[in-house]
């Protein structure tokens, strides 16, 4: 069965528009055959279609050439807070700007995370840096299986196993 609560292709959206302005300048959009397009001053509250709803439109001088871009991103706020959808923006504003600044650079190279961020994922919450127990995986599993024998180490369909008795059964196995 489908969940109801999300689209049923696609939870992400990112759509860049690209607009003429207006001979008057007055922001409207010139496109072809002499239609126009305008904003409506404000964007509405409005129920988001996608989990997440990335808006993007790149705005032309009179003379037609590029003014930047604008961008608004609709979210569910029932997944995200203010906060995380903020951090997201500014994440695709680094990855634009860099973009831009440097066109020639491979993706991959582009930093997606700022300074602040990047302490905080690759310190704070990764903290590589200690060093690994000069112990092997069998070594580690014994020395778990000593501080919790009773503790349940496999569980298939309705028979489970605790450490005490799939250590037993290995060694028997490895004999």
């Amino acid at each position: 069965t489908r969940s109801l609560t999300h689209h049923p292709l696609f939870q992400v959206v990112l759509s860049l528009r690209s607009t003429a302005p207006r001979a008057d300048g007055e922001g409207a959009a010139a496109l072809p055959g002499g239609l126009t397009v305008s904003g409506t001053g404000g964007a509405a509250a409005t129920a988001a279609k996608v989990d997440l709803g990335f808006s993007v439109t790149e705005r032309r001088a009179a003379d037609h050439t590029p003014d930047g871009v604008a961008g608004v991103l609709d979210f569910r706020t029932d997944l995200f807070d203010r906060g995380t959808a903020q951090g997201l923006v500014d994440r695709l504003v680094r990855v634009l700007a860099d973009a831009a600044a440097h066109p020639d650079r491979p993706l991959s190279r582009i930093d997606v995370l700022g300074p602040r961020e990047r302490h905080r994922v690759v310190e704070e919450w990764n903290a590589t840096a200690k060093g690994l127990a000069p112990a092997t995986l069998p070594e580690l599993f014994e020395r778990h299986v000593r501080e919790h024998p009773d503790a349940e180490a496999v569980v298939v369909g309705d028979t489970s196993l605790s450490y005490a008795e799939l250590n037993a059964r290995a060694n028997r196995l490895a004999r």
